[in-house]
């Protein structure tokens, strides 16, 4: 009987440990992430965080610096300057840094530099699994 429990107790325990599911890290930009939400302002500080309709946009940040996205169509790569700047860089060089941080799954993105929003403006994401 000892012997029929501990069988028991070893196969269930394998079977979590093969079950266990491999995920992408919180706290990676890696992936692809499906536009969810937009932010734009008139400057009268009163701007609101609104759905986005399409949801067929996404941006794909792939581990080798590889940009795809209908978001950003004249974008091509990208670099992570530091835990809070992204550049997008196009075939020619020219780049957009964008303010980032990740919350929940979701991807929070505002133009920084050369161009920004005097008002507010931005772009959420939530991670597609």
């Amino acid at each position: 009987m000892k012997t029929q429990i501990t069988a028991l107790v070893l196969i269930l325990a394998l079977f979590f440990i093969a079950c266990k599911k491999e995920e992408i890290p919180n706290d990676s930009i890696i992936g692809k992430w499906r536009s969810s939400e937009s932010l734009a302002d008139i400057g009268n500080g009163k701007g609101k965080w609104e759905p986005v309709s399409d949801k067929s946009l996404y941006v794909n940040f792939k581990e080798n610096g590889i940009l795809e996205s209908p978001v950003f169509p004249t974008y091509t790569r990208y670099t992570l300057l530091d835990s809070v700047t992204i550049s997008l860089i196009k075939s020619d060089n020219t780049y957009q840094n964008y303010r980032y941080y990740l919350v929940n799954d979701q991807l929070v993105m505002s133009p920084s530099y050369p161009i920004q929003c005097t008002e507010g403006c931005g772009s959420k994401f939530v991670r597609v699994k």
